[in-house]
């Protein structure tokens, strides 16, 4: 498949997610390629499948790494985890503790 084969292929789909819904424009992707190259729809279907799995897999991996790089939120509004009568409560940092020196109280 050639490069401009391909680029128009991504374009009309692209087109036709944004015009249709549900992503129906990777069918009309499929159905382009396969007229314009030739190769079977199912085929071209496969692959654009193929591509999204590896796309979604990309996305939640850099979305854990940001998670697991970024550092928690320091200052009044850190929305500290505190245990409260068997269960979990959220509470933000007092008014008085702006430089967020102060350890948390845990009781």
């Amino acid at each position: 498949m050639g490069f401009r084969n391909a680029t128009e292929g991504v374009l009309v789909g692209y087109t036709g997610n944004n015009v249709l819904p549900a992503r129906a424009g990777e069918f009309l992707r499929a159905i382009y390629l396969g007229n314009k190259e030739a190769v079977s729809r199912v085929s071209v279907l496969g692959t654009i499948f193929i591509e999204r799995i590896f796309e979604g897999l990309v996305i939640v991996g850099v979305l854990l790494l940001c998670t697991l790089l970024s550092a928690p939120p320091k200052g009044p509004f850190r929305g500290d985890l505190f245990p409260h009568r068997g269960g979990i409560s959220f509470r933000g940092g007092d008014s008085d503790d702006l430089d967020g020196s102060e350890e948390p109280f845990l009781g």
